[in-house]
């Protein structure tokens, strides 16, 4: 399925729908969560993780296709670093009301999709 996205849209905009339809499941996630429905609330859930985990592939995808091998230990350095500054506030997220983890989500997934647009998928050639 992310495959498919990879395939046919580009890492570029493959990544930003997979990102996209995660941010709406969840943004819909944040209106149905009181209801008394559980059948939605778990299809809703379940489009919100399936867009998560179809962009994280898409980034282990691009991540071997964009990033040379000379700078590959570099880049991931960098982005551990913020990997784990996001992953440190997510016990204090987790902790708080559904509100505050949802909308965290949805802003998290608004900046990747921004990151997403401003990837550049034509690299020039390495010596």
């Amino acid at each position: 399925s992310s495959g498919y996205f990879f395939s046919k849209l580009g890492p570029k905009y493959g990544r930003a729908l997979a990102l996209a339809l995660s941010a709406t499941g969840s943004f819909l996630l944040l209106f149905f969560w009181t209801s008394n429905s559980p059948r939605i609330i778990l299809c809703l859930v379940i489009i919100a993780y399936f867009g998560m985990v179809a962009a994280i592939n898409m980034i282990f995808i691009t991540w071997m296709l964009l990033i040379p091998t000379k700078l590959n230990a570099t880049a991931f350095g960098y982005v551990n670093i913020v990997a784990r500054t996001f992953n440190s506030l997510s016990s204090l997220i987790a902790e708080a009301d559904y509100r505050v983890s949802i909308s965290y989500n949805i802003f998290c997934c608004m900046i990747s999709i921004v990151a997403a647009c401003l990837l550049v998928t034509k690299q020039p050639r390495y010596i």
